[in-house]
């Protein structure tokens, strides 16, 4: 299958399971909430491909983390 295939596919498969996880990423508010849920999750285990950047505040000087893939 060449690649312009495999992304319709793709695209396909998630617009087939939107209507279940539509609330999840309808906006930016929702998937910082999202993140903020899977956060301690990830703290205790990263799974592959998974990091987490923690940056620190230019005026508290306190770490803030958040999940990146």
């Amino acid at each position: 299958m060449d690649e312009a295939a495999e992304q319709r596919a793709r695209r396909a498969a998630a617009q087939a399971e939107v209507g279940k996880h539509g609330r999840l990423i309808r906006g930016p508010r929702d998937g910082k909430l999202l993140s903020a849920g899977m956060l301690p999750w990830f703290r205790l285990r990263v799974p592959r491909g998974y990091g987490i950047l923690t940056t620190t505040g230019r005026k508290t000087g306190l770490p803030a983390r958040s999940a990146c893939g």
